[in-house]
């Protein structure tokens, strides 16, 4: 069964909303390792914004896609040795 298609818009606009960093700062200072190391800092360190919401049991949106790095080592396989950034 093929892994479902990226959603880049989904991705781009969490890092805006964790970081303020603009869509070009991202296309030219992001790549997947990075945005990896961040994710795996995010779980253990949420957002002040995450960490209020779910504290005011405000739910995500219903339209946010399904866990972005389910399928990562796929993600990587594709950029794989191409230098490939998000």
């Amino acid at each position: 069964m093929p892994a479902a298609p990226v959603d880049w818009d989904f991705i781009y606009c969490l890092i805006i909303d964790r970081t303020g960093w603009s869509w070009e700062y991202i296309d030219d200072q992001m790549d997947i390792p990075r945005l990896l190391k961040m994710n795996r800092y995010w779980r253990t360190n949420p957002p002040v914004r995450e960490m209020v919401q779910a504290y005011l049991g405000i739910a995500a949106d219903d339209d946010k896609p399904a866990r972005q790095d389910s399928n990562v080592d796929e993600l990587i396989a594709l950029f794989g040795g191409i230098g490939g950034k998000i």
